[in-house]
């Protein structure tokens, strides 16, 4: 394991006293090759560009609601005109769809009953979000026309569902998954429709006022983490997920899980009658694999994140967190990586510094490319930009041999 400061990084203060906790990349480049993206907290969401050499903010937005905190977005894109569309949400448990140009709030989702803390959109329809909320649910939405009277097309949360606060959900690259982790230490998985223009499984699905409802997950168990579940992402058919104050992020498998396979149907899925640790559609329980060691990331909503890159021909897929404390953690997943030992610690392969600063990293985002990484976080009075070019990472990362530490 290698430690440096940050000697060369570009950053940006906005003086605020905000503390931010989420930030966005637009999944495409605006006619000069520059990146945007979003950053929210509070009642506060700034829209900002870098071509990676420089951070410019280009617009900021005040929510007018006084009880509003705005703790997580996700862009989707205007279906007829390509233009960009920003999705936030917060306290108010209202999703509202913003465009960012003109900055008037085009929709408001209402239906969860207290706050949303993760939104995601539909990695095959940008049309499509999914939202995890205080109120134990998960929610899949629409933001077509043609879905105005009801947007909301899937409910995720019930008998069986979560019992506790869902704080955290990513979909499946197949867009027919979403995993979910919350307050009831939980992890669970739901088999929904991917709602493409062939998706015709949606027949299958009882509905209710033109809304799915999933009163059971497909998965669920308490057997990965013993605390708040608050980060959670698919690595192919895999799952990191990480719990607040056990200072490690677990990659795991679900047992029999196959996404090349067709989903199951949701009469499938496993009843809550009988109490499990474990209770899943695809076989006999989970199986942990690997382990990563994190420092100083015991609260919750720390989340990290994952990026893949191609270099040399070759791919490669980065894990990396922020803490309390101005580090950044990146981790290497290499393709030949063996799931040898699933209870040893792995140590980060680089752990980068913010010298001279005390800021909390929340949150991290990868644009789309894999070129560049912004940390954002609060640091007294002031809102922190950190970007780094991720190929002079990678650099850094090959530039020594960190396969003797790799395990401690």
């Amino acid at each position: 394991m290698k430690q440096f400061n940050i000697q060369s990084y570009i950053y940006v203060k906005v003086k605020s006293n905000t503390s931010f906790f989420d930030i966005k990349f637009f999944p495409q480049k605006n006619t000069q090759n520059e990146d945007i993206f979003a950053i929210t907290g509070n009642k506060m969401v700034i829209i900002a560009k870098t071509d990676g050499n420089k951070i410019s903010i280009l617009s900021t937005y005040y929510d007018l609601n006084e009880k509003e905190n705005l703790c997580c977005c996700t862009w989707s894109i205007e279906k007829n005109t390509n233009k960009p569309l920003l999705c936030v949400a917060g306290a108010s448990g209202v999703i509202k769809v913003i465009d960012i140009y003109s900055g008037k709030i085009l929709k408001s989702l209402k239906g969860h009953g207290d706050e949303i803390l993760d939104i995601k959109v539909s990695p095959i329809n940008s049309s499509i979000i999914a939202t995890a909320s205080f109120d134990h649910t998960v929610r899949v939405w629409s933001l077509m026309e043609e879905n105005t009277i009801q947007p909301t097309l899937v409910l995720c949360g019930g008998e069986g569902g979560h019992e506790d606060r869902v704080l955290t959900i990513a979909f499946h690259h197949s867009a027919q998954y979403i995993v979910s982790g919350g307050m009831d230490n939980s992890v669970k998985m739901w088999a929904i429709p991917n709602f493409s223009k062939t998706d015709t499984s949606k027949i299958s699905y009882r509905s209710k006022d033109n809304m799915i409802s999933l009163p059971y997950p497909h998965f669920s168990t308490t057997a990965i983490h013993t605390n708040y579940v608050d980060c959670v992402e698919f690595y192919g058919d895999l799952i990191f997920s990480k719990s607040a104050e056990e200072g490690r992020i677990i990659l795991w498998k679900i047992i029999g899980f196959d996404s090349n396979k067709d989903p199951p149907h949701p009469e499938c899925a496993p009843t809550a009658h009988e109490w499990s640790e474990t209770r899943s559609s695809f076989g006999n329980g989970l199986q942990k694999l690997l382990q990563f060691m994190i420092f100083d990331c015991n609260p919750w909503y720390m989340r990290f994140a994952i990026w893949n890159s191609y270099t040399e021909n070759r791919f490669q897929t980065f894990l990396a967190i922020g803490n309390l404390k101005a580090k950044i953690f990146i981790w290497e997943i290499s393709e030949t990586l063996e799931y040898k030992d699933a209870y040893t610690l792995i140590k980060p392969n680089v752990i980068l510094t913010i010298p001279k600063s005390s800021i909390t990293i929340r949150q991290l985002s990868i644009n789309r490319d894999g070129t560049c990484l912004i940390a954002v976080g609060s640091m007294g009075n002031y809102l922190l930009l950190v970007l780094l070019l991720t190929q002079k990472l990678i650099r850094l990362i090959h530039s020594f041999d960190y396969k003797y530490s790799f395990f401690l």
